[in-house]
């Protein structure tokens, strides 16, 4: 790569982190100026127009960054123990893991889903319905409950991803807190056990 391609790679991932850190120092991405990001990332306002349109193509960057860390959570989840009992335990701790080392990007997919252009709503809930898909994989693979077939799978873990994306806004909000956190970290485990039990007597009609 040469000086110039990589200064410019450079610029644009830290106009990336410089929107990512106003949104964890709490602003909300909806609302952020191009003059901020500017500012933040340590660049001039028309410079920014180099690398992104608007700031609504730099949050479609962000939800692939966001689809990179999804990915990379299922891996760190998948283990070859057959206990659904372990497997939501170590779901639980990847998860709370996962939120406070990429706080960030928790908080935009959270301002995202609800508060963020359609474009970025639509994105964003594209990349869940993949993180839903992995999971199948993962359950089919393992034969997790296996009187369902991938529809019904896919069934299950659209739910079990709609519980964490709930869940994450309250973890956000709780990670300075650590009683109030446990508390809902063991709440986020028997809602998954009552899905897998749910999932386990599942019968088809």
């Amino acid at each position: 790569m040469s000086i110039r391609k990589e200064k410019k790679a450079q610029t644009r991932s830290a106009l990336l982190n410089a929107a990512l850190q106003l949104v964890k120092e709490g602003g909300n991405f909806a609302t952020i100026s191009i003059r901020e990001i500017a500012k933040q990332a340590g660049i001039v306002p028309t410079a920014f127009y180099r690398h992104f349109k608007d700031t609504n193509e730099l949050g479609l960057n962000l939800v692939d960054e966001l689809s990179a860390c999804l990915r990379q959570l299922v891996r760190s989840t998948r283990e070859e123990s057959t206990s659904n009992s372990k497997i939501i335990n170590n779901t639980v701790h990847v998860l709370d893991e996962y939120i406070q080392n990429h706080r960030e990007l928790f908080m935009f997919m959270t301002q995202g889903r609800t508060g963020g252009t359609p474009e970025i709503r639509k994105a964003i809930r594209n990349e869940l319905n993949v993180f839903s898909l992995e999971i199948v994989s993962d359950l089919a693979q393992q034969q997790s409950f296996p009187a369902m077939n991938s529809a019904q799978l896919k069934m299950v873990t659209d739910l079990l991803v709609s519980t964490i994306t709930y869940s994450t806004t309250d973890l956000l909000d709780l990670q300075e807190n650590t009683v109030l956190k446990t508390e809902r970290l063991t709440l986020l485990k028997q809602q998954f056990r009552v899905i897998a039990l749910g999932a386990a007597e599942w019968r088809t009609q």
